[in-house]
């Protein structure tokens, strides 16, 4: 297990084990509120879920949304926004998450995992 602050990396599994693959700190644009928010993403099970928390994960906490893998895309050179370095990720249905991490190294480490999952 890799830890950083806001980042918690557990060993890559093969696809269709259920276990998590990556949770963390991201920056999510909200659609109707445009500011980005801090939320705890999960990616878990074929799908990539936000939190509002990471107390929220811990306790089991209804998630506040997510999309599914199947047909996953990630866009990461969107620059930075605020000191923060921009991706989207878009779900098979064309519905978009616009998430920024705090250092490039978690921005890329995010699209790997997404992109391993979503392949």
């Amino acid at each position: 297990m890799i830890k950083e602050e806001g980042l918690v990396t557990l060993p890559l599994k093969s696809r269709g084990e259920g276990n998590i693959r990556h949770m963390g700190i991201v920056w999510k644009r909200g659609q109707i509120n445009t500011a980005f928010r801090r939320r705890y993403f999960v990616l878990d099970k074929g799908v990539l879920r936000y939190y509002r928390d990471q107390r929220s994960f811990s306790n089991n906490t209804k998630w506040l949304g997510g999309l599914s893998c199947e047909n996953m895309t990630v866009d990461e050179d969107l620059g930075r926004f605020q000191d923060r370095f921009l991706f989207t990720v878009t779900d098979g249905r064309g519905r978009k998450l616009h998430c920024a991490c705090e250092t490039l190294e978690q921005r890329q480490t995010w699209c790997l995992y997404i992109r391993n999952v979503a392949a």
